[in-house]
């Protein structure tokens, strides 16, 4: 499909400073139309909730630097992946930061107020003793998006081994006709 009949697509892409986010950002640059696509690297700065850390973390002068340095890591995250865009020569790309105390809801408020036509994350990106407490990012997303999700699963992760289940695969031919009910085996005497 040649550029001038394609649909502009805004292609938002979850970044972290995961593996996971490499492999989404990856994605995400080779499916859209490098001409037409916009895409927008979304990176989500946890702002520090003073609830968790307690009354001996929570002066001002202390929760004000240390959300500024996580401002700077999410942005320091981000700009690598905007100079790989310039670089690529994408025409239509940008480096958006928000800060929220969940980045699923971030994530989906931020597709919902671009109309953003898809988001790709990775599976993961933050630790499990997190995941556990605030849920999974990704499974947040998948549930609650306005747009289609598409979430990366990469290179290195493999299916649990420790789960078998046993499958069959059966070919049907493309001419196949109907097939008739089965009839139940009569009983023997």
């Amino acid at each position: 499909m040649s550029a001038a009949h394609h649909k502009p697509r805004t292609i938002v892409v979850a970044i972290d400073n995961s593996k996971f986010a490499e492999w989404a950002f990856n994605f995400a640059i080779s499916i859209m139309n490098i001409e037409t696509d916009k895409i927008v690297l979304l990176g989500v700065a946890e702002r520090l909730n003073t609830a968790v850390y307690g009354p001996a973390f929570t002066s001002g002068h202390y929760l004000e630097t240390a959300q500024q340095n996580i401002e700077f890591q999410t942005k320091s995250t981000l700009i690598p992946f905007g100079r790989r865009c310039k670089d690529m020569g994408l025409k239509n790309y940008s480096m958006i930061m928000t800060t929220s105390n969940h980045a699923g809801e971030s994530i989906v408020s931020y597709c919902s107020e671009v109309h953003a036509d898809m988001v790709v994350l990775g599976r993961r990106g933050i630790g499990a003793v997190k995941r556990v407490f605030v849920g999974s990012t990704s499974k947040h997303v998948v549930e609650h998006s306005p747009c289609h999700v598409v979430v990366v699963k990469g290179p290195e992760e493999k299916h649990d081994d420790e789960i078998k289940h046993e499958h069959t695969v059966h070919t049907i031919d493309n001419d196949a006709e109907m097939p008739t009910a089965p009839v139940a085996a009569a009983k023997e005497k």
